[in-house]
């Protein structure tokens, strides 16, 4: 029997991850269009669960091989870790149809020389599994047990302290919970979450938001309520950091960089019919995807601007303003795993000056006395606190205001989550207010 569709899928989209890098969820859409849905999950599994796990299936596999892990053809080398992964973690399917498989998947891959190489090292492997064992504690268990690089566990640890940082990398590693964010202009929680329960779908009220309902795992597009505009999906976290700008009925918002929506949305539902949201985002593509779950959530407010967010607005200033800055993406790692793998120490600190301007800019779009509200999906603190305490060293007329639950603050007053204390993305957030007159260069131009 010939590779199956969804391995086949899987070992393809790994292995460009694995040699030019990119995102897996668009290689996935780009592999998998048409294929049944059974064999796509399946893709899907083996891609998201060999991202999690490259550093592991590496070690155990080592002492079953006389080449180094990084010494192996690409191809054998994700051959390898699609077919470990299916015996460790999808049980269901048996040894020999794993090993058949792989061989299978030798071939499809242009690497017929390796097949008896390949499935020698997998029958030296089941034959003695714990030959290399896994660290349980420090450094090492994050960095092979739990598969991320050494320069990003050291970072943590940092930040953390080594028990910590292995807590943070287990739940970092754990598949995220459908998240919705009920539209309540439509529906309440408690309607949503009875209709849920009335369909037989698992679910509970969010900790965190009061307008989050945790629906299990998913297509969001097959729930009941989804066509009726009930809800939208975003992580409690996101929500979270949408609420700090504290959006009142009729006011202008402007959210820059804006897609893929979720906070522009949910302040479109915070400032009502007679308000405007300004959505800016850079691609008008992703803008387009954002007026379609306008108007399915039956949400007229929302303005679709292009506008690049390291220009100052071209608008009267509003008097909240969100800019969920571009950044390495490293809070999302429970969503996109693979992107471990693709950022480096020098990743911090581009972003980090892209940053800095982007949040002069946004200032320059603050009226007196409003309120800008500056957000990353990441842990790490030069894409965070370096970020503001710079803005604010350099802007006399700007503070900054503690906000949000008193469990996700830091002690200067930020937001900042964790997956492991929150069981949310990890975001940053920092709300920061105009007093008076700032008299920094940008601010004449707006």
């Amino acid at each position: 029997m010939a590779a199956t569709p969804g391995r086949l899928a899987a070992v393809r989209v790994l292995l460009e991850l694995l040699t030019r890098g990119g995102h897996a969820d668009a290689l996935l859409d780009a592999e998998c269009g048409g294929m049944p849905h059974r064999e796509r999950a399946l893709a899907v599994a083996l891609v998201q669960g060999v991202e999690r796990r490259r550093a592991r299936y590496d070690h155990v596999l080592s002492p079953h091989s006389r080449r180094a892990p990084e010494a192996l053809d690409p191809a054998v080398r994700v051959v390898l870790w699609v077919s470990v992964h299916q015996i460790v973690e999808l049980s269901r399917i048996p040894e020999r149809a794993v090993l058949h498989q792989a061989g299978e998947l030798c071939r499809a891959a242009s690497a017929t020389r390796a097949v008896g190489f390949v499935t020698g090292a997998l029958r030296s492997w089941l034959r003695e599994p714990g030959r290399a064992p896994l660290p349980e504690v420090g450094r090492e268990a994050i960095v092979v047990t739990e598969s991320f690089p050494p320069w990003l566990a050291d970072a943590w640890i940092d930040l953390l302290g080594v028990d910590e940082a292995l807590e943070a990398a287990r739940a970092f590693n754990q598949a995220p919970p459908l998240t919705l964010r009920v539209q309540v202009a439509r529906a309440s929680r408690e309607r949503v979450l009875s209709r849920l329960e009335e369909a037989g779908i698992p679910s509970l009220p969010g900790r965190w938001s009061p307008e989050a309902v945790r629906a299990g795992a998913g297509d969001p597009v097959r729930l009941p309520g989804w066509e009726d505009g009930w809800f939208t999906v975003q992580d409690e976290g996101a929500q979270v950091v949408g609420a700090l700008l504290e959006a009142g009925r009729g006011e202008r918002v402007l959210d820059l960089c804006a897609a893929p929506g979720g906070k522009a949305l949910q302040a479109a539902a915070a400032v009502g019919p007679g308000g405007e949201v300004v959505a800016a985002d850079v691609d008008g593509g992703r803008l387009e995807r954002i007026a379609e779950a306008a108007r399915r959530l039956g949400v007229a407010q929302v303005r679709t601007v292009v506008h690049d967010a390291l220009r100052v607005f071209p608008e009267p200033p509003f008097p909240r303003v969100l800019l969920d800055a571009p950044c390495t993406g490293l809070g999302v790692l429970r969503r996109h795993p693979e992107a471990r793998w693709q950022r480096t120490p020098g990743d911090l600190a581009r972003h980090s000056a892209e940053q800095a301007k982007m949040l002069e800019a946004a200032a320059g779009a603050v009226a007196p006395g409003g309120r800008l509200v500056y957000a990353v999906c990441s842990p790490m603190p030069a894409e965070g606190e370096a970020v503001v305490q710079r803005f604010l060293a350099a802007h006399a007329g700007w503070v900054r205001v503690a906000a949000g639950p008193p469990e996700m603050r830091t002690a200067a007053g930020d937001l900042r989550t964790w997956p492991h204390r929150h069981d949310t993305d990890a975001f940053f957030a920092s709300v920061l207010e105009r007093r008076g007159e700032d008299r920094s260069p940008w601010h004449a131009s707006c």
